[in-house]
C-alpha cells in the first residue's frame, strides 16, 4: 500500500486488503485500486466481491479521495470473479446474500459522488466488465476486450452488464454480447459509446490521468451534483433490472448445466458444449 501524493488517509482501507489487490495514490487525491494477481488474470477474490458496497460506500464518505480508479496489472484487467473461490455452487441462503450483494456493488459505485474511472489494459470478463463500465470513464487499451462469460458457464447473464449493454447497445447488439458469444473488442467499445478512449498500452495511464485532470478544472460541487443527475436513471435501472436479472442467474447457478460446466472447468479449464437443459 502506497500513500503517493499523501493526501489519501490508507488506515481506513487496511480492512478491504487482500491477496491480489493493492491500494495506492498515483496522483494527490486518486485512489487506485489495483488487481494484482496477474498470474490468475487478476481474478477478483470473493472476499473483496463481498465486501465492495461496505469498499464503495467508504470512499463516497472520505474527503481526502477526489477520484477513485480502478486498474488492472500485466496484460488483462481482470477475468472476473475467482473461478475458483466463488463459482462453486452454493446453498440457498448463500445465494440469496450473493444476490443482495451484486446488486448493491453496481449501486454503490454509481453512488460515490467523486469521478470514477476505469483503467482497461487488456481483456475485461464477467463481472470485471461490470466493474469497468460502471465507472463514470473508462479508458481502454487497443488490446481490450469486453466478454460475458456467464452463459459459457450456464449460468443467465444476470449482472451489471445487463444493465450497461441495455442502457447503450441497440438491442440486437446487446443480445448478442449477453448470450451470443459475441466479445467486443475495444474499438467496438468505443464505438458503441461504452468506453471514452483507446489508446495505446504505453500510454493508457497518461490518458487517464488527463481525463481526471479535466474534470478536476471543473467545479468541484458542480461535478458531484453532475453526476448524481446524470447517474439517476442507470442507478434506477440496475435496481430494477438486477434485481430480476440476478433472480433469473440464481435459478440457472443451481441447475445440473452450470454444475457440470463449472466441474470441467475445473478439471481441464475449457468450457463445456455438452448441456441438457436442466
Amino acid at each position: 500500500m502506497s500513500e503517493g501524493g499523501g493526501q489519501i488517509d490508507f488506515t481506513r482501507y487496511e480492512r478491504y486488503l487482500e491477496e491480489g489487490i493493492a491500494f495506492d495514490e498515483p496522483r494527490p487525491g486518486v485512489l487506485r485500486l489495483q488487481l494484482t494477481r496477474s498470474d490468475r488474470w487478476n481474478a477478483i477474490p470473493i472476499r473483496l466481491h463481498d465486501s465492495m458496497p461496505l469498499l464503495f460506500a467508504e470512499i463516497a464518505e472520505d474527503q481526502s479521495v477526489r477520484a477513485f480508479m480502478i486498474a488492472g496489472t500485466g496484460d488483462v484487467f481482470s477475468s472476473g470473479g475467482d473461478v475458483d473461490e466463488g463459482m462453486k455452487p452454493r446453498h440457498a441462503g448463500q445465494l440469496a446474500l450473493l444476490q443482495y450483494t451484486a446488486v448493491r456493488i453496481i449501486t454503490r459505485l454509481l453512488e460515490i459522488p467523486q469521478p470514477t474511472i476505469a483503467v482497461v489494459n487488456g481483456p475485461a470478463i464477467g463481472f470485471a466488465v461490470s466493474l469497468a463500465l460502471h465507472c463514470d470513464f473508462v479508458i481502454a487499451s487497443e488490446n481490450a476486450t469486453f466478454y460475458d462469460s456467464h452463459a459459457a458457464f450456464g449460468a443467465a447473464p444476470g449482472d451489471g452488464y445487463v444493465v450497461i449493454a441495455q442502457a447503450a447497445l441497440p438491442p440486437a447488439i446487446a443480445k448478442d454480447v449477453l448470450y451470443g458469444g459475441r466479445t467486443l473488442t475495444a474499438a467496438e467499445a468505443e464505438h458503441w459509446g461504452l468506453v471514452n478512449r483507446v489508446a495505446p498500452r504505453e500510454q493508457l495511464e497518461e490518458e487517464a490521468f488527463a481525463q481526471l485532470a479535466r474534470v478536476f478544472a471543473m467545479a468541484p460541487l458542480a461535478v458531484r451534483m453532475g453526476k448524481m443527475f446524470a447517474n439517476a436513471e442507470l442507478r434506477a435501472r440496475a435496481e430494477q433490472t438486477l434485481n430480476m436479472g440476478l433472480a433469473a442467474e440464481l435459478l440457472t447457478i443451481m441447475s445440473d448445466d452450470f454444475n457440470n460446466a463449472v466441474e470441467g472447468f475445473f478439471r481441464t479449464r475449457k468450457f463445456t458444449r455438452d448441456w441438457k437443459g436442466r
